[in-house]
């Protein structure tokens, strides 16, 4: 259903990949509802962190609060509210807080036509 949207109210799931620690997310737009493409909040615990791993979908991250690192490709990039984050498919990325306070971000997955 539309409308608002309220994170503390949709309640949070922890994720089971590998390389997350302490990460959680809320998946607002399913792949059954998005075609090609998911649309989640995630956020990441202060101390947490979503290790280098790669996907088979491209990803955008867009940061709603908090702050921290990521890295793509070898490369770091600091993280604030308002900073975007590219992922293009097979590309290794990781995030991680660096602070007290949780890292928030919107994601997009674009999963390959096929």
């Amino acid at each position: 259903m539309g409308g608002r949207y309220e994170p503390e109210e949709a309640g949070w799931k922890q994720v089971g990949h590998e390389a997350a620690r302490a990460v959680e997310s809320q998946v607002l737009v399913p792949r059954e509802e998005g075609g090609h493409t998911v649309v989640a909040v995630t956020r990441i615990a202060p101390g947490g962190e979503y290790g280098i791993h790669v996907d088979d979908y491209s990803q955008v991250f867009c940061v709603l609060e908090g702050r921290g690192e990521g890295e793509v490709a070898g490369e770091r990039t600091p993280l604030e509210p308002g900073v975007v984050l590219r992922t293009a498919v097979g590309e290794p990325h990781a995030l991680r807080p660096t602070g007290d306070e949780a890292l928030v971000f919107l994601i997009v997955n674009t999963y390959p036509a096929g």
